[in-house]
């Protein structure tokens, strides 16, 4: 007789966005739906992204459809996270080597107070569109409760 035992929940996390100018909301859904599967059982609570993006009508509209909070955090906040993948374009034009990875722990992190609370569970992945005009990447909390912010 074999016991079955129930799936595990899913686990929250927090999706770090990051994208050009006018990026499309079809461009930011699809992306989202590839990190989310690259990144298995997963519910995103959060998109996030740096200041000055959460205007942006594709990512608002995102999250929207996905049911979820736009946050946004400054580019300090964002230059102070450890180990992610840093890029010059990013840097340029936001003050900060990382938006969606750096984001993306920051939001996981969040009710804990310490981004070593949050681990990287999709690094930072281009949009499939060409040229890629949004970047995502995958986090959650690292303690075995898994919570995440969701306001």
């Amino acid at each position: 007789m074999t016991t079955h035992e129930p799936p595990a929940p899913p686990t929250p996390v927090v999706i770090g966005v990051g994208g050009c100018r006018d990026v499309a909301e079809d461009e930011v859904l699809a992306l989202v739906h590839r990190v989310r599967a690259l990144a298995g059982a997963v519910v995103p609570c959060a998109l996030a992204t740096v200041e000055g993006k959460e205007g942006e009508p594709g990512l608002r509209a995102a999250a929207r459809a996905l049911g979820v909070p736009l946050r946004a955090y400054g580019a300090a906040e964002l230059a102070a996270v450890p180990g992610v993948a840093a890029s010059a374009t990013a840097r340029a034009a936001f003050g900060t080597s990382s938006v969606a990875e750096a984001a993306a722990l920051l939001g996981a992190a969040a009710p804990y107070g310490a981004v070593g609370a949050a681990r990287l569970l999709v690094p930072k992945t281009r949009s499939a569109a060409h040229p890629a005009r949004a970047t995502a990447a995958v986090a959650a909390a690292a303690t075995g409760e898994h919570r995440v912010r969701t306001d």
